[in-house]
């Protein structure tokens, strides 16, 4: 086996391959720096990476580089090659300002998950809503003749108990009544003879 065949394969600016290792480069190395990869800051969670927080060999400072400063990467050797004039002239970010920028880029991560949330959620919202209008629609129209229909049946029903209420009264109640009435007056009548109680019609004439 030669050199050139067992060297392991670097890809540069431009491969999907390193696009892919700066979206996932917690543990890598950054050379010539000697940093590893902490964290990985992208404005969503699929797309690209926009700053990698380093913490350095030495001083254990973290430092935040640009992920376009990364011209390759070795990834048999989990190594990020860092672009010469980028590591020369890095900036050391304070604390406070890498909390802020990830603080920023999660925020726009979340804005930007929840417009296409809302995009994703709004047409099948309006779709489901025409369904609910269309099955209620039809649900009224297929109540309606039957309600009507019911009403009917109701009415006829109440009618026709009624007629027979009014008859059994006219035959068989008001009869029945009359004849105690009768009854009655007789002998209340025979009640008052019984008690030798004077006619009041006789004692008017004598």
């Amino acid at each position: 086996m030669t050199g050139a065949a067992a060297q392991a394969p670097i890809f540069s600016r431009g491969s999907n391959v390193l696009e892919y290792w700066l979206l996932h480069a917690e543990g890598l190395v950054v050379r010539p720096l000697g940093a590893r990869v902490e964290e990985v800051i992208a404005p969503a969670p699929f797309d690209r990476a926009e700053t990698l927080i380093v913490r350095t060999r030495m001083r254990h400072r973290r430092i935040a580089i640009p992920a376009r400063a990364v011209t390759a990467v070795e990834p048999a050797a989990g190594v990020l090659l860092l672009d010469r004039h980028a590591a020369a002239s890095r900036r050391r970010e304070p604390a406070w300002k890498l909390f802020r920028g990830h603080v920023r880029e999660t925020v726009s991560a979340v804005f930007v998950l929840s417009r296409r949330g809302a995009r994703w959620s709004s047409p099948r919202a309006q779709r489901l809503a025409a369904v609910a209008a269309d099955r209620t629609a039809a649900g009224a129209r297929w109540l309606a003749p039957r309600v009507v229909a019911l009403s009917g049946l109701v009415l006829a029903v109440a009618a026709y108990a009624a007629g027979r209420v009014a008859a059994f009264v006219r035959l068989r109640a008001w009869p029945w009544a009359a004849s105690r009435y009768g009854a009655l007056r007789r002998r209340w009548v025979e009640l008052r003879g019984s008690e030798g109680r004077p006619d009041p019609a006789r004692h008017r004439a004598s």
